[in-house]
């Protein structure tokens, strides 16, 4: 799946088993391509590609090149069940990005990292945001397609993340790097923990928090400092659980020492009827009633064929 736009095609590889796939092109400036990745998945207009790299010792590696995914296209990598891909020089860490949907509004990415022992690793990871620079994200740019990155289930991304606004951070794996997002975060599984080994920037963007009990609810986890500026945070109770006055949702923590600023918030209430009280405090959603829930429209449904049901009776009874 990466032809040019006279010729789309679609592509599928998976590697597993311990296989090993190594691209060997240089991606630098001194390189027969200068700036060409190494791997391209949904490269053109109308090309569909998808690789996936499953299984313990399985790999994809670009040690000197970067990997594109969802150009202009549609691109999906799945590193699933222990596989390893790695696109990151030692030597010239411009040489290895992975980039998701960078280059044009036609582009989709979708990258998932399933599975303890999963790693995708690389220098910095690009998703849904356009490009000052080969290697210099622009936040302001129009020019990019969207993306989203799934890390779930112990899977691991080891690289610093840049999201744009067409990007999607979601899961309950880990981020081993520092993550700046002007996009959308979603932590957990439903529900879950998502873990930031490093400092967390989020500006403008979303982040979505689903809670289904006290217990039971979505964390981003941050080992670095975080920082969020003018961020629509949207709480969204779920499975119909409504809290009491006084429970706390710790959503966002750092630990002892590190800093957590949350600046020019948005919040919003969602699964729980609008005359809920509540504060924020440190990244603490405080509950200062009691919800309600909203009733969900499959039980609506189950509500209204009860009643129908009840309306041959009633005018029974009526006539009688």
């Amino acid at each position: 799946g990466q032809a040019d736009n006279a010729r789309p095609s679609t592509g599928t590889a998976t590697i597993s088993n311990g296989g090993v796939v190594t691209a060997t092109l240089d991606s630098s400036s001194s390189g027969p391509l200068p700036g060409f990745p190494a791997v391209n998945i949904g490269r053109g207009i109308g090309s569909s590609g998808t690789v996936t790299v499953t299984g313990t010792n399985s790999q994809l590696n670009a040690p000197n090149g970067h990997i594109s995914i969802g150009r202009e296209g549609a691109g999906t990598l799945n590193v699933l069940g222990g596989g390893a891909v790695t696109a990151a020089s030692t030597s010239d860490p411009s040489k290895s990005t992975v980039y998701g949907s960078t280059a044009s509004t036609s582009g989709t990415t979708n990258i998932l990292v399933d599975g303890v022992g999963s790693e995708l690793t690389a220098n910095q990871v690009f998703l849904g945001v356009g490009l000052a620079a080969s290697t210099t994200p622009n936040f302001s740019s129009s020019n990019h397609g969207t993306g989203t990155l799934d890390v779930r289930n112990g899977g691991e991304v080891v690289a610093n993340l840049f999201i744009g606004s067409g990007g999607t951070l979601q899961g309950n794996g880990t981020i081993t790097g520092n993550v700046v997002s002007t996009g959308s975060v979603a932590p957990g599984n439903s529900p879950g923990t998502l873990n930031i080994d490093g400092d967390f920037t989020q500006t403008g963007g979303e982040l979505e928090i689903e809670i289904a009990g006290t217990s039971l609810y979505d964390i981003i986890n941050v080992t670095g400092d975080a920082l969020l500026n003018n961020v629509l945070i949207n709480f969204v109770f779920v499975n119909g659980f409504a809290p009491k006055a006084g429970d706390q949702f710790n959503f966002l923590q750092v630990p002892s020492g590190k800093s957590l600023t949350i600046n020019s918030p948005i919040y919003a209430i969602a699964g729980l009827q609008p005359d809920f009280q509540y504060d924020v405090v440190n990244g603490n959603l405080i509950a200062r009633s009691n919800g309600v829930p909203v009733p969900e429209p499959a039980s609506l449904l189950l509500v209204g064929i009860g009643l129908l049901g009840l309306a041959p009776r009633m005018r029974r009874q009526l006539a009688a």
